[in-house]
């Protein structure tokens, strides 16, 4: 959320791409892990 904040304060399209870069890979990472903590235990 304050990245967020910062984005818009700084209005720079580099750290733009950059933040969505960054989010893009935490979401996937994210979903990866959570399929094969709690889906494997469910698949079980």
């Amino acid at each position: 959320m304050y990245l967020i904040f910062t984005s818009n304060t700084l209005d720079n399209a580099t750290f733009r791409l950059i933040l969505a870069g960054t989010g893009l890979i935490l979401a996937v990472l994210g979903g990866l892990l959570m399929y094969y903590g709690v889906g494997r235990q469910i698949e079980k």
